[in-house]
């Protein structure tokens, strides 16, 4: 790869196919995440869900019952299977999840004492 060249002969910038891979790896894995995350209420077919789509599958999805989320859930982790990217995604959703803990914990700090006071009279 060291004696790549361009077609007028000198020679041609090495790109770092791995970074290239790298972050394009990323960006299935955010869309995935934001697959799974996602909880439409309005029209759409969650039939033809495609969590690989160039929008990401944003829209195409309609998550009305616990049933559909599922589905969805199962169509995600078949897919980030089916790309070798399955810890990847493992790995997203988890940090997700103690973010959000974190989220809700720090709300829950800074509204404890006027829940408390509310309580107490």
């Amino acid at each position: 790869m060291a004696n790549v060249q361009t077609p007028m002969g000198g020679p041609a910038p090495v790109v770092n196919m791995t970074q290239r891979a790298r972050r394009r790896r990323e960006e299935a894995v955010r869309r995935l995440v934001a697959e799974v995350q996602a909880q439409e209420t309005s029209g759409g077919n969650a039939a033809s869900h495609d969590p690989m789509a160039e929008d990401g599958g944003a829209g195409s999805s309609a998550l009305l019952n616990p049933e559909t989320h599922d589905w969805l859930v199962a169509s995600v982790t078949a897919t980030a299977l089916e790309k070798g990217m399955d810890r990847d995604l493992h790995t997203a959703l988890v940090q997700e999840a103690k973010y959000n803990a974190g989220r809700i914990g720090q709300i829950c700090q800074d509204h404890a004492d006027v829940f408390l006071d509310s309580v107490a009279s």
